[in-house]
């Protein structure tokens, strides 16, 4: 009698071990999981963002004035804990020529070959896919 209560005993304890091991997995792959999303929506932002600053360098070309979008400079800012850093660098870079190209538009300096660049790196810079998967 002993024997099989000890047999009992021992597929619960065995069963208890292996629903916390089940349980111990499926909360490893949720906080997996959730470490990648949790900074989406500040990436979907600046991806927006990004997106309706080259929407308005298309449109306004050689007038456009990187001076007049001072909310979507502060979003590519911000952007720097939650891109890769080499990303980050051609942001602040595509930043950089915006302006110089604002200065030498209302300079009348030549701005051809930085207008050649700054449309080189809003392709390098622009999502070329969902940011989600």
């Amino acid at each position: 009698m002993e024997s099989s209560s000890l047999d009992i005993n021992l597929v619960l304890t065995t069963i208890s071990t292996v629903s916390a091991v089940v349980a111990a997995y499926i909360s490893y792959r949720a906080v997996k999981e959730n470490k990648t999303n949790i900074l989406l929506l500040q990436r979907n932002e600046t991806a927006n963002e990004l997106r309706h600053l080259y929407c308005k360098f298309q449109i306004e070309y050689e007038t456009f004035y990187i001076s007049e979008y001072l909310e979507k400079q502060e979003v590519l800012m911000s952007s720097k804990y939650f891109v890769e850093p080499s990303l980050f660098e051609k942001f602040t870079l595509l930043l950089v020529k915006l302006h110089r190209l604002e200065k030498n538009s209302k300079s009348n300096q030549p701005i051809d070959d930085l207008l050649k660049e700054i449309e080189l790196l809003f392709k390098q810079v622009l999502p070329s896919s969902r940011l989600d998967r």
